[in-house]
């Protein structure tokens, strides 16, 4: 795989896929929580 990083648009689109990424993992991880919660109670 070719290092495109030092494409402008390229960086870019790298970093709003791994906030993207990190936003998702993020509410799977509280949707978890709460499901065990309820689940719990």
């Amino acid at each position: 795989m070719p290092d495109f990083s030092f494409i402008p648009p390229f960086k870019a689109y790298h970093g709003e896929n791994r906030i993207k990424k990190y936003i998702f993992t993020k509410i799977n991880t509280l949707e978890n929580q709460v499901g065990f919660l309820l689940w719990k109670a």
